[in-house]
């Protein structure tokens, strides 16, 4: 041993549950948590350090060893000066120590940082907050940063010092905080499930916070909190004792949640529904166009393309027209050919063409530049198909794809 200059020590607290603590003079200054006979539960890296082959072998009363499989690895612990707890591994390729884990990392790792019933939270900002149930004892320290003062219960337990619950409300509950560094002053129970660890909790008035450990049982807590962390994703789940109107608060708080995201999935069916009827509804138009263009082709190609209505088509009536495709008129006039033009007028220019049957027919096709409207162009149409002279051609039809 060479200790270093300091007030620091590091040792193991055997009352009840061992814990590993480190003092600062009289003070604690880092905890590890309790010792469950294969890790201490509240040092994370430990969740996961026995699937790198480290195992823990139980020598009673009381005594343990470490060892992995590699009989060359080396492994050291040392306080510093400032506090630190640290892990070395010795490197054979480089000759040094490197280190592996220290204690305490950040500040949510110094003991009692948020004070009684606070919860410490390295990822959050600020990193303390109080549990569920609980407020500030004093909110300007806390605006100041400084939250030894820590917490106090909102609402008073119903249940009394005489273990009676009391008759005026609901019996008290427990509130579920998962991946959680237990408080200290830790009590172990007999009790090897979570559901008798509930009933003994609740049976005593004093106890106000149980968890549980597959390998030491039941733990329970009726001094104030303190030395909690949040973590996220290794730890404990941590039940505390609230009154029944705070659980009901819960509850309320996960209906705002919920009631959101319902009404939500609501509103999404409901633009599926209208969008599917519109979809519905454009096909059954789009049926009474195929049916007349059907009716005027007759034995004339069909384009399978559909056709296509500009956004002013539900101004005329279309039903009374007979229709035909872009492609069977482009087709008869050889694409629209300028050796098949046979004139141009204001609204466009005329061609000759031959349908498949043989017959000769004239398309006037608008022009982009004539400003002729939908509303126009059908009047024309109309006014055509009514005309009888031995001087004009009969309409057969007209197309309305493609604009």
């Amino acid at each position: 041993m060479d200790p270093e200059v300091g007030n620091f020590t590091n040792g193991l607290q055997a009352l009840n549950i061992p814990q590993t603590f480190t003092w600062n003079g009289n003070r604690p200054y880092w905890r590890s948590g309790p010792w469950n006979g294969q890790i201490l539960i509240g040092v994370q890296e430990m969740y996961s350090v026995y699937t790198a082959g480290f195992t823990v072998v139980n020598y009673p009363p009381g005594t343990y060893s470490f060892s992995v499989p590699d009989a060359k690895s080396l492994m050291r612990m040392t306080l510093n000066s400032t506090g630190s707890l640290v892990q070395t591994m010795w490197n054979y390729h480089t000759q040094n120590w490197d280190i592996t884990w220290l204690a305490p990392k950040h500040v949510c790792d110094v003991y009692g940082t948020c004070g009684p019933f606070g919860s410490c939270n390295a990822l959050s900002s600020p990193i303390c907050s109080c549990l569920r149930g609980f407020e500030q004892k004093n909110s300007q320290e806390w605006g100041r940063g400084n939250w030894s003062g820590g917490c106090v219960r909102r609402k008073p337990l119903l249940c009394d010092r005489n273990n009676i619950t009391s008759s005026g409300g609901k019996e008290d509950g427990f509130l579920r905080l998962p991946y959680m560094k237990v408080p200290d002053f830790v009590e172990q129970g007999p009790s090897r499930t979570v559901e008798e660890c509930r009933s003994l909790c609740l049976l005593n008035c004093s106890c106000i916070a149980y968890s549980h450990d597959p390998n030491l049982g039941c733990m329970f807590w009726s001094q104030e909190l303190i030395d909690i962390q949040q973590y996220s994703n290794v730890g404990v789940d941590l039940y505390i004792r609230l009154a029944s109107s705070e659980l009901d608060g819960h509850r309320d708080k996960k209906l705002i949640i919920i009631l959101p995201v319902v009404v939500g999935v609501v509103a999404i069916l409901i633009c599926i529904f209208i969008y599917w009827w519109l979809m519905a509804r454009r096909k059954g138009a789009k049926g009474k166009v195929d049916a007349n263009l059907n009716e005027a082709g007759q034995t004339y190609p069909s384009d399978s393309a559909g056709i296509l209505l500009k956004h002013d088509m539900d101004k005329v009536n279309l039903e009374k027209f007979p229709l035909f495709t872009f492609v069977t008129l482009a087709n008869a006039t050889d694409q629209f050919h300028d050796d098949n033009m046979l004139g141009k007028g204001g609204f466009g220019p005329v061609y000759k063409g031959k349908l498949a049957d043989g017959k000769e027919i004239a398309v006037k096709r608008l022009s982009a530049a004539s400003g002729q409207g939908m509303e126009e162009f059908m009047n024309e149409v109309d006014v055509i198909s009514k005309l009888q002279h031995r001087n004009l051609v009969k309409l057969l039809g007209c197309c309305v794809e493609k604009d």
